[in-house]
């Protein structure tokens, strides 16, 4: 679904529901919500690899929140999420002697890279629809903090036989040279590439929107669901001049939501009020 389709959807939903009666949004303002969500979320970085193809992956996100009631369908939320992001890079190249005859020896490579972050995210809301049922909007930012990175997969050097005389001065020998990767990781690894000169970036910061629906089950107690599309703005790695940034993280989220009760106002002893 691209950008255009997901406004007209928004905003056909906002025409056909209910308006908000004004007993509502007296009782709502000034109300706090916490609560907590998880689910899988689609992610990519985009393609800056001459070498390899990058492909997308799926990771994961949960975490809590807080809301704020500005009006009785309006609301600004923070919240604290693990975000774990993947993306694939796979390649597969065969040797090519002096004279451009292509070889039985080939090079191939497939790798996982899941990111972990501390995402804390800002978000405007507007909702609309029935005491039971709305439609929930909601769009802002987010700034992410680096953790760590997990790797998992390997590379093989296939050297055949007669073409061992373009590698024996080398450490490669006749068949299979694997190495498995597995484990933590700085930036990329492979030997193309190296985590000290493809170190990944220490934060990210990028923009949301959100489409979902909420169920209150009572007048406390409710149950969101949300699509996110985000992507982010800075640079995936800590060098300038290598551009990629993530292009793509589309969240399937379910939470739970409890509204705080209102404290009751303390009753005036002047005569005269």
């Amino acid at each position: 679904m691209n950008i255009k389709n997901l406004l007209i959807l928004i905003v056909g939903f906002l025409i056909i529901l209910p308006v908000t009666s004004q007993e509502q949004e007296i009782s709502k303002k000034g109300l706090f919500n916490i609560g907590v969500e998880g689910g899988v979320q689609f992610t990519n970085i985009r393609d800056f690899s001459p070498v390899y193809n990058v492909g997308s992956g799926i990771g994961y996100n949960i975490g809590g929140f807080a809301e704020y009631y500005l009006l009785a369908d309006l609301k600004i939320r923070g919240g604290l999420y693990l975000d774990n992001r993947v993306f694939k890079m796979d390649g597969s190249f065969p040797f090519i002697d002096s004279t451009g005859k292509v070889l039985q020896s080939y090079y191939l490579y497939q790798a996982d890279y899941k990111l972990n972050y501390l995402t804390i995210p800002v978000n405007i809301i507007y909702q609309k629809g029935s005491d039971k049922f709305k439609v929930v909007v909601q769009a802002g930012i987010f700034y992410s903090i680096y953790l760590n990175t997990k790797i998992k997969g390997g590379e093989d050097i296939y050297i055949a036989k007669e073409d061992y005389y373009l590698v024996k001065d080398s450490t490669l020998v006749p068949g299979h040279n694997e190495t498995l990767y597995s484990g933590t990781t700085k930036g990329l690894t492979s030997s193309f590439y190296s985590p000290e000169t493809y170190r990944f970036s220490t934060s990210d910061f990028g923009l949301s929107v959100q489409i979902g629906f909420l169920w209150n089950i009572t007048r406390q107690i409710g149950l969101n669901a949300g699509f996110n599309f985000s992507f982010g703005l800075m640079n995936l790695f800590e060098n300038p001049e290598i551009d990629s940034k993530w292009s793509k993280i589309n969240r399937i989220n379910l939470g739970f939501i409890y509204t705080l009760k209102k404290k009751a106002a303390r009753r005036s002893h002047n005569p005269g009020r």
